[in-house]
């Protein structure tokens, strides 16, 4: 593994994952004296980085990721800072059995996440498994938020997602669409407009 350019501070100490343009170390701050993740992206992405690390620090919430510092390198590359989260994402227990309650407890966490993002008019725009990480303790974070901006014409006013948890997880999801949206439907070619549920 080559080691990023990083500023001094950081030592890097290992490559945690890779994916599209970016890459995600562990590092160690000499400033803050703790480990953190560090994400780094192409030139071609800082832009897009940019607005999910100012979205992450101006929207704080225990279900989505801490952001710290951010930077740009003189290749062009930009970087953010943000909590070291141990044991890996979601996606790594796809496939296997996983209990009632442990699903139940993730998806409580996740929705909670979401629903405080959407309540300040953010949507994620990538939610996926690999964005939810999972560490000790029944830590649930929501990664990559906000690196989507809001559609024009999404209803955002009111909760996209709310729910309720008692002795089961109730969910009630409404799906917002832009009000110029049709579907067709591939059975019988009919274009009808959508409704939400």
């Amino acid at each position: 593994m080559t080691n990023p350019s990083v500023p001094k501070r950081y030592e890097v100490r290992s490559l945690l994952g890779e994916g599209g343009s970016s890459r995600v170390y562990r590092v160690q701050d000499s400033i803050r004296d703790r480990e953190l993740a560090l994400k780094l992206v192409t030139s071609s992405e800082s832009a897009f980085l940019r607005r999910e690390f100012d979205t992450l620090r101006q929207i704080r919430h225990e279900n989505l990721i801490q952001v710290f510092d951010w930077g740009a390198l003189p290749s062009g590359e930009a970087y953010y800072t943000m909590e070291l989260i141990e044991g890996g994402d979601w996606s790594r227990r796809m496939g296997k059995p996983q209990s009632a309650d442990d699903v139940r407890h993730i998806l409580t966490g996740l929705l909670r996440g979401l629903a405080h993002l959407h309540c300040h008019g953010e949507i994620h725009g990538d939610l996926k498994p690999g964005n939810i990480l999972l560490g000790a303790g029944g830590v649930v974070k929501i990664t990559d938020a906000g690196a989507t901006e809001p559609s024009a014409g999404l209803e955002l006013d009111r909760p996209i997602v709310t729910f309720a948890v008692g002795c089961e997880l109730s969910l009630i999801v409404k799906v917002a669409v832009p009000p110029a949206s049709v579907v067709t439907r591939p059975a019988t070619g009919e274009t009808v407009k959508p409704t939400t549920s």
